[in-house]
């Protein structure tokens, strides 16, 4: 699928100023859109974003030397775009911006975020070698986990890094768990994407489910929970997807019943 020509200027000068190179990976709707390209699927919903959503790890892996090829500077490359990008900050606050906005662009913008961990879980964080700070949000270290290269279409191809399908989908329904009450359009949304991967990869590539959500697993009973609570929300069954989800044990079997629609739930 072809990305928005915004979105597709931005994404590729982030990428020439090594942005995917260095570990950014790209998430968000963008991010969706690439892995329908990867797979080979269009995706049936309407697809329209106002941002680009980026994040990374904190830290590579260990030992791989900062050398002037593995640093980078995406506030420098946000300016030579020559859209009118600056930093988001707050009135009075000395945090750190981890948002960039274009305002003559109808708000056009750019969040980098990453995963959270330690004592202090919500504080923007310094990733150095892109010379950025990026906001700390739960669940993130999941999504994170495993990623690969993808293509962003438009009048040419750009090569992105983008998390794993089925890493992506669980994610969203942990994030659709998690929106506040306020957000629930947001969180339709999430679910929807998650619905259109999860249908596809049963069919597709069964065992990538079977991968991500033994990770998911690993990270305890209430991230399952979260989960098997919004798959219960599709339209629509899945076959043998809460069995995949929770391993076969019992948290499928008391996932099954009506569903707030109406329909029936799962059976495995």
């Amino acid at each position: 699928m072809v990305h928005d020509s915004r979105s597709a200027r931005i994404i590729r000068g982030l990428g020439a100023a090594g942005l995917f190179r260095l570990g950014g990976v790209l998430i968000g709707t963008n991010g969706y859109l690439a892995i329908g390209n990867a797979m080979g699927v269009r995706w049936s919903t309407a697809l329209r974003t106002d941002d680009v959503d980026l994040a990374a790890v904190r830290t590579l892996d260990v030992g791989i030397p900062q050398t002037p090829q593995m640093m980078g500077n995406i506030p420098k490359a946000l300016d030579a775009l020559e859209m009118g990008f600056i930093p988001c900050v707050q009135l009075h606050s000395a945090r750190k911006p981890t948002s960039y906005v274009a305002p003559s662009r109808d708000e056009w913008k750019i969040d980098f975020l990453t995963d959270s961990r330690g004592r202090d879980r919500t504080s923007p964080v310094l990733i150095p070698r892109l010379n950025i700070h990026a906001q700390p949000l739960e669940f993130m270290g999941y999504l994170l986990e495993k990623s690969f290269d993808a293509l962003v279409l438009d009048n040419e191809a750009i090569l992105v890094r983008v998390p794993e399908p089925a890493w992506f989908a669980l994610h969203k329904l942990l994030v659709a768990s998690n929106r506040d009450p306020s957000r629930q359009a947001k969180a339709a949304k999430d679910r929807q994407q998650a619905f259109e991967l999860l249908s596809f990869l049963t069919l597709e590539r069964p065992r990538d489910i079977d991968l991500a959500a033994e990770s998911l697993r690993s990270r305890g009973g209430k991230w399952v929970e979260r989960v098997v609570q919004e798959a219960n929300k599709f339209p629509d069954e899945i076959p043998g997807l809460l069995a995949r989800i929770t391993g076969g044990r019992a948290g499928a079997r008391s996932a099954n019943g009506p569903r707030g629609t109406g329909r029936k739930a799962e059976n495995n």
